[in-house]
């Protein structure tokens, strides 16, 4: 029966994620579905935090021209042109925002639109950025991209750590979707505005339980007052006064 409950919330799932008619939702679904319910759990978690490396390296990978813009237009354009289109008219605004980010690479611009590209005489805006990335790294620099994106990788580095150093212990089978769903968030921000408040909370509830998996040790002082501590027998000694 429990089974059956589970297959028809699945099914229901996929009908909303069919009546969303987004490409890259339905992307998202039917490649890690598979990934949730056939691969181990610790190679998800894995998998999660390659997501997030790449998502916090992603404006480096850019300023290096390792990001294959042409190949993955050339994709987009195989399942839809007017896709490409968007697509590519994505990307060339974040090549702008880009140089004007390297400007300032360190702290970026600040608010007010900064950051942005004006024209030089009337002020009007000629670029509109989309995802999330640029619109941090361009306000704030690396200071302020490391500061939300690493937040955000770091529970799922948290796990990745505490798979690689315990290889026999046992991981929740729910920690394993919620971090896929937390990792592949942080790639999609780098082609739209996603983060929301239920971005941060996933990103809570994963790091809640690394911390739980991974408790810190409080260790006894090195040196104690007490007289056995320092070779005594332990007992209360007479008071005296030292003049």
């Amino acid at each position: 029966m429990e089974r059956w409950r589970v297959f028809l919330l699945t099914a229901y799932l996929g009908v909303l994620l069919v009546l969303c008619k987004s490409l890259a939702s339905l992307a998202y679904g039917a490649v890690l579905t598979p990934i949730i319910l056939f691969a181990p759990i610790r190679w998800q978690i894995r998998l999660a935090a390659l997501f997030a490396f790449i998502a916090v390296a992603y404006p480096m990978l850019r300023n290096f021209q390792l990001v294959p813009l042409e190949a993955i237009l050339a994709q987009a354009e195989a399942i839809s042109p007017e896709r490409a289109q968007s697509l590519g008219y994505r990307f060339n605004n974040e090549e702008q925002l880009l140089a004007r980010a390297a400007e300032k690479p360190l702290f970026g611009w600040g608010g007010w639109g900064r950051s942005l590209i004006r024209h030089p005489e009337t002020g009007e805006i000629l670029s509109i950025p989309d995802g999330r990335w640029i619109i941090i790294f361009g306000t704030f620099g690396w200071l302020g991209y490391i500061c939300e994106m690493g937040l955000l990788a770091l529970p799922l580095l948290l796990m990745w750590i505490y798979v690689r150093r315990n290889r026999d212990a046992d991981v929740s089978p729910y920690v394993a979707p919620l971090c896929l769903i937390l990792g592949i968030t942080m790639m999609d921000m780098l082609l739209n505005a996603t983060l929301t408040p239920l971005t941060w909370l996933t990103a809570g509830a994963v790091l809640g339980h690394a911390e739980k998996r991974m408790p810190r040790v409080t260790g006894h002082p090195k040196f104690a007052l007490s007289g056995a501590a320092i070779g005594g027998n332990g007992k209360p000694r007479d008071k005296r006064t030292v003049l």
